[in-house]
Order: structure tokens, then C-alpha cells, then sequence
């Protein structure tokens, strides 16, 4: 099988888009939380307008969607990079730049 890898396009503001992942239509939600610091990610389904999950930190180094495999809503794989520093969290003025959000899945 052979991978599949989309860089979500993220811009360092809050945000609301529809996309498609996985044949799966979702609304992804971002916001920045000061108290935190982190940026924030949510999912809906767009169809339904229906929480897949809300509010994840976009931390690196871990699937942050596999605490919700349960549902079944994606079969791929969701991870945060920051280039040159892969462990770092994306801040709050490099989302999009030199952190991004990837999705992954085998085809």
C-alpha cells in the first residue's frame, strides 16, 4: 500500500474551512488560546454540523486524532510538524509557516 500525505493549509489567524478528508466532508476549526498557549483544532461534520471532536491542542509528535478513533470518523493519521525543531508546538505566530498540519492515510 502506498501513502498518502495532505498538508492542511493553515494560516496563523483563527479559521473555518470546509475540506475533505478520506471521502469524510468536515468543517476544521482553529483558534488560538492565550491562556494555553496553543493552537486549537476541531472538526464537524459538515453535513450534520455535529462535533467530531472539539478544541485539541496542535501539539508535535503524537496522532491527535487517534483518541477518537472510537468514532470512526477518519482512518488516517493527524500531525503537527514545526520544521527544524520537530518537537516544537506551533506558535502562535508560525501556524502555517514553519508549523504545519498533516494528514495522513494509506491508499
Amino acid at each position: 500500500m502506498a501513502i498518502q500525505v495532505f498538508r492542511i493549509p493553515l494560516t496563523n489567524t483563527s479559521q473555518s474551512f470546509n475540506l475533505n478528508l478520506s471521502g469524510v466532508s468536515l468543517t476544521l476549526i482553529t483558534r488560538w488560546n492565550q491562556f494555553m498557549p496553543a493552537w486549537e483544532l476541531g472538526f464537524q461534520d459538515t453535513n450534520t454540523q455535529k462535533n467530531v471532536f472539539s478544541f485539541v491542542p496542535l501539539v508535535t509528535g503524537t496522532d491527535l486524532i487517534g483518541q477518537f478513533r472510537y468514532n470512526g470518523i477518519l482512518p488516517g493519521v493527524l500531525l503537527c510538524f514545526t520544521e527544524g525543531e520537530a518537537d516544537d508546538i506551533p506558535t502562535e505566530k508560525n501556524l502555517g509557516a514553519s508549523a504545519n498540519l498533516f494528514y495522513i492515510t494509506e491508499i
